[in-house]
């Protein structure tokens, strides 16, 4: 009689529910989804989260099937498909740059909080740094590779000068036809070949 009924809780990291009797009293501290077929969402096992009925719950199912379509949002999903013809598509200063201010805005967060049990916002931390090291790995090597890239209608070109070159030279039709044969055996062997 002399305790006040604790207000029902949404499950979020964890399962939240009220817990009853045996002199226990608060919120369930298990993690959400713990021992059922839906980890990280809604109630736990010993709070009707396995059982038959939850996990028909619009929150499970979602978790459980996300629709393939409407799991991004639609102005994002429209960005996604303009990027697909972003000229500068290989660049990956755009995206190191949008993580880093995403990870710094995170840092601030977390580090206003002071200790936090946000392991959610900790975990996201993480993942943004993993992120952007590969991302700058990624880059990175792209560059190194791009100095040794010739663009491919410059090597048409210098082929087509030195084919030029060889006929103005060479008179001997027997010639340039063994040289033009061995050049096309090159080509044979090698599937990269223009």
């Amino acid at each position: 009689m002399g305790t006040l009924a604790l207000v029902k809780r949404d499950p979020d990291v964890y399962c939240n529910a009220r817990k009853k009797g045996h002199g226990d009293e608060g919120y369930c501290t298990q993690r959400a989804g713990w021992g059922t077929s839906h980890p990280s969402v809604g109630r736990c096992k010993l709070h009707g989260g396995a059982s038959p009925l939850y996990e028909k719950t619009a929150l499970v199912q979602a978790a459980i099937n996300p629709p393939p379509e409407t799991s991004a949002p639609s102005n994002l999903r429209e960005r996604a498909l303009e990027y697909q013809w972003d000229p500068n598509l290989l660049d990956l200063k755009r995206e190191i740059a949008g993580l880093r201010a995403m990870e710094e805005k995170l840092n601030v967060t977390l580090n206003q909080d002071g200790e936090t049990r946000d392991f959610a916002a900790i975990k996201s931390y993480f993942m943004i740094a993993n992120t952007i090291g590969k991302l700058v790995e990624k880059q990175e090597a792209l560059l190194r590779g791009r100095k040794y890239m010739i663009p491919i209608q410059t090597v048409i070109d210098w082929a087509d000068g030195v084919g030029a070159i060889l006929q103005k030279h060479i008179q001997d039709p027997k010639l340039l036809a063994a040289i033009a044969k061995e050049v096309a055996q090159l080509s044979e062997r090698n599937d990269n070949f223009p």
